[in-house]
């Protein structure tokens, strides 16, 4: 029994424990489903919900009841008599009060539909990448998009930078002379120093990483090449820019900010008609003299009717004009951010295109600088003939691990590209859950 008890707790544990993400689409859905900094959000939109059933909740009846009693104690002293007259009266009232609206002009279905509007307009644009709203899942997103170029990148440096070092060990058995033995030593401290920048920009990645995902990643995350062909991204600018109109958060939430707009101004223009209500009441009161006994009295009534009210006031013409301003506000608004979409897509996707071109040609160059050092580096090891000079190794290694920064540069180029489409597109929680 003890056995099985353990067994299910490790089940439990692993269930609940989430896992390292070895790719950054695994990254991203992490983060904007455990990062608690998007929580806050998640109650903002509650919050907005209920403000909506509030609104919703004015077509229902509602009703209230009120109750009272005093004391009322009096001297009265009449000249002529005797003895002052007094009295100590008890009053109690109660009253029941319910009304419901038979007609207001739609006023309350539009302002409820407004509501229902603003609340969705909210809850896209904590989507959105808008670097002025802070702990959006779109800001979170490109948080852990940043960390995880920036690891892999690390990760590059710090494989490349071991293997460096023992390249350079071969070339200085060659070295005989003080100045070439000067020169590799000068690049082995160049090497040594770009690797305790890589662990430095690891380890601060690492961190990045975490504070975004709230996990480490696993122990192997896929490179650059991997993650530029897991990055899905439409065909075409064209194709791009008619998918944003359906997905992108920023025009999403503008859509519906018009649309809350124009409802808002719906409901103001109802406000300014007749409004009808059915209203019942229902009232009981009594009264009780302790001194003087027989002028005690109760009293019931009950009232049913129908009351219509015109509203007569500047204040809500004002208002309606204040909505139309509002509704060709948010239509501008919209606008620009169909804009914004349609010129970020197509500047990101030329952008790409180039991206695109030298990254082809950065790999064939590294490829062609690292073969070219590797077969000198293999003379020496096989002390072949026609050895080459210190001299030209260390350019050959210059070149080349020029040539491989260019690359990786390229490549994270290109991701961060892919990526500004897909939030661009309105794609980018898509792809996290495909690559989960």
């Amino acid at each position: 029994m003890k056995i099985l008890m353990a067994v299910l707790l490790q089940f439990s544990l692993a269930q609940s424990t989430p896992h390292a993400p070895q790719s950054l689409g695994e990254s991203v859905l992490l983060a904007i489903n455990l990062n608690p900094k998007t929580k806050s959000k998640d109650i903002q939109v509650e919050a907005l919900h209920e403000n909506a059933l509030a609104v919703r909740a004015g077509k229902y009846p509602s009703g209230s009841i009120n109750c009272s009693r005093e004391y009322e104690r009096t001297t009265e002293n009449i000249v002529g008599y005797p003895a002052a007259i007094r009295s100590n009266v008890k009053l109690d009232d109660c009253n029941l009060t319910a009304s419901v609206t038979l007609y207001d002009g739609g006023a309350n279905k539009f302002a409820y539909e407004a509501a229902l509007d603003q609340e969705e307009s909210v809850r896209d644009s904590f989507n959105s990448t808008n670097p002025f709203i802070r702990n959006t899942k779109g800001a979170i997103a490109n948080e852990t998009m940043s960390a995880y170029l920036r690891l892999i990148g690390a990760i590059v440096g710090l494989n490349e930078g071991e293997s460096y070092l023992k390249t350079l060990d071969v070339i200085s058995s060659i070295a005989t002379t003080t100045d070439e033995q000067g020169l590799v030593a000068a690049k082995i401290r160049g090497v040594k120093m770009g690797l305790a920048k890589s662990k430095g920009q690891y380890t601060q990645a690492l961190s990045d990483f975490q504070n975004a995902v709230t996990v480490l990643p696993g122990a192997n995350p896929e490179d650059f090449e991997t993650t530029i062909q897991s990055l899905k991204i439409p065909a075409s600018a064209a194709e791009a820019v008619a998918t944003s109109l359906r997905k992108n958060p920023d025009i999403q939430a503008t859509n519906a900010s018009l649309r809350a707009a124009d409802d808002s101004l719906r409901a103001a223009r109802a406000a300014l008609g007749p409004h009808i209500s059915l209203i019942a009441e229902i009232d009981s009161n009594s009264s009780h003299d302790g001194l003087n006994m027989g002028s005690d009295f109760t009293e019931h009534s009950s009232m049913v009717g129908v009351q219509m009210t015109v509203p007569l006031s500047l204040g809500l013409v004002h208002s309606a004009r204040a909505q139309k301003y509002s509704v060709d506000a948010a239509e501008m608004e919209r606008n620009a951010a169909l804009d914004d979409a349609k010129h970020g897509i197509e500047s990101t996707y030329s952008q790409l295109d180039t991206e695109m071109i030298q990254h082809d040609l950065a790999v064939q160059a590294y490829t062609q600088a690292r073969a070219v050092f590797l077969a000198n580096v293999d003379k020496i090891k096989n002390h072949g003939a026609n050895l080459p000079s210190v001299q030209t190794c260390l350019l050959q290694f210059d070149d080349m691990n020029l040539q491989l920064n260019n690359m990786v540069g390229s490549q994270a180029n290109i991701v961060g590209y892919k990526f500004t489409i897909q939030q661009l597109a309105g794609t980018v929680f898509d792809q996290a859950r495909i690559s989960h």
